[in-house]
């Protein structure tokens, strides 16, 4: 009787930290400024920066079945650009992929945040 609930003990012990606590990953990747062709002249550009922004492209697996598509950094930045009126592109740009891991349930993320900015003429 003993032995049933010490398995019985530690098979709940383990669902609730692996549920709870589940195993995450944060790992920043890439960090990159204004990328442009050599063909461009930066140095005469007249730049707006016209503020903080933030994207994300997010995949969501349930018992590892993909219920949404996979992310993609192009997704992401896509995102963040649209949240402010009137940008182009990202200067200052961080990009970074978050996954997480539970039971039944797993995230994979690719984050993007950056100053939004747009070409005066």
């Amino acid at each position: 009787m003993k032995y049933y609930f010490a398995k019985i003990f530690k098979l709940v012990g383990v669902t609730i930290f692996f549920t709870l606590a589940g195993c995450a990953g944060h790992v920043k990747y890439l960090e990159t400024a204004l990328v442009a062709k050599n063909d461009i002249d930066l140095q005469n550009l007249k730049i707006k920066r016209l503020g903080p922004t933030t994207g994300s492209s997010c995949q969501h697996r349930v018992l590892f079945f993909p219920i949404t598509r996979h992310p993609k950094i192009q997704a992401a930045v896509e995102d963040a650009i649209d949240k402010i009126d009137g940008s182009t592109f990202l200067l200052d740009a961080e990009i970074e992929k978050q996954t997480i891991f539970a039971i039944f349930y797993a995230s994979s993320c690719i984050k993007v945040k950056g100053t939004a900015a747009v070409i005066e003429k």
